[in-house]
Order: C-alpha cells, then structure tokens, then sequence
C-alpha cells in the first residue's frame, strides 16, 4: 500500500508500534486496494485517507487477543471463561485459521483505516487506536446526547469516513468507531450536511483486532 497515489497515505501502527511479529508495511488484495482508492477520491479536497492496517501474520493476531483477554482479566478477575471470552472478542477476532471462518485480516480482506488533514495529521475521531472502549463503536456518538463541539467534529467525522467506505462496497465492523479514523476539519462537513450512521451487523461471527474505534475497521466488497 506503501506505493498508493494520494489522498491515501500508509501508516502501518503495528509495527510502528512495535508489536511482535507486525510488518513495516500494509497489504491488501487487489480488490481491497482498488475499493479503498475509489474512497478516498470520494474524500472533499484537503482531506487524505490513512491505512493502518491490512493483511496480518497469525503471530500478530494471537498477540493481540491474548494482550486484551489478559489485560480484561486483570481489571475483571471476577469474570467466569465465557464472560472474559466475550468481552475479548468484542474488539479482538479469535484467531482462527478456519477457512469457513478466519480471521477477517488473516485474509488480506479487511482493512483499518483513518482519516487525515492536507499535512498528513490525523484527525480526532473521539477515541484512540485500539482503544478497547464503548465509545470505540461506531455508532457511539449517534446515541449520545447531549455532544460537546469536539464529539460532534467527532461525529462527523465518522459519518465521512463511513459513508465513503460504505459507498466503495465495504461493511464497517461496528466495534471501531474512529480510533485514529481522524476528524475533520471545521468547514469540510457538518452535523446537518451528513446522514446518520447505521451499523450493518456484520456477518463473521467475531470482531476484527486491534484499531480503536469501529469507523475505521472494514472488510473487502
């Protein structure tokens, strides 16, 4: 993804990050690149698409996972094996290797991406990347009322990310809403200028890992 034409620009946050196993670059299928091209020249002037990340090694996934569901335990020791099996795989996918149900970026078929402004800063989406939290959620600042001037930029700026994503053919996974899925800046999008978000369930029966919010995590058309 690294050779992408603007307005994309690559930042590969696991390996920057220095998580085990995590590869200094963003690989996609094809199909996913070419989508995620049409998105981001559906972007207002000014405003650039961020990938975070794309196809990633099993070592990475399983870190992941196994980093939440210890860090949930620690914080919960009084949640039974099912309960801290659910509230891990919220925001994390069990890693899987199942051809009838993988893990969505053990495939190269899902994507986290984020916004940015003409310098290349990233823009706030209300939460940070891989922030395990309920405001992660997609639609998190659709319900909640009433919203400061910065969780209504917020906001919208979910919705733009979204709904060029969605046009592009990609489903939102709804635990991530907009981690480092950037905002925009003041002027480019309103409240009333952009429709609400509508989560889509979808169809893998677990979440994908890592990236914060919801609005930044997608699978391929």
């Amino acid at each position: 993804m690294s050779l992408a034409p603007e307005p994309i620009k690559v930042f590969p946050a696991y390996a920057r990050l220095g998580i085990p196993g995590a590869v200094p670059e963003c690989f996609v299928r094809e199909g996913v690149y070419r989508a995620l091209l049409h998105a981001a020249r559906q972007l207002p002037d000014g405003i650039g698409m961020v990938v975070l990340d794309g196809w990633r090694p099993w070592r990475v996934q399983q870190y992941l996972f196994d980093t939440l569901h210890e860090a949930i335990h620690h914080h919960h020791p009084a949640l039974d094996d099912g309960e801290l099996m659910v509230r891990t795989r919220e925001f994390v996918s069990l890693p899987s290797r199942d051809p009838m149900a993988p893990s969505p970026h053990l495939t190269g078929g899902a994507v986290d991406v984020s916004l940015c402004d003409a310098d290349g800063m990233p823009l706030d989406m209300g939460t940070q990347f891989d922030e395990a939290i309920p405001a992660s959620h997609t639609d998190h600042f659709e319900t909640l009322t009433p919203l400061s001037a910065a969780q209504r930029q917020a906001r919208n700026n979910r919705r733009l990310l979204y709904h060029v994503m969605q046009k592009a053919g990609f489903t939102n996974l709804p635990v991530s809403g907009g981690t480092t899925t950037s905002a925009i800046s003041s002027g480019h999008i309103t409240a009333e200028a952009v429709s609400p978000v509508t989560v889509r369930p979808s169809s893998t029966p677990s979440k994908t890992a890592g990236a914060g919010s919801s609005a930044d995590r997608w699978r391929s058309p």
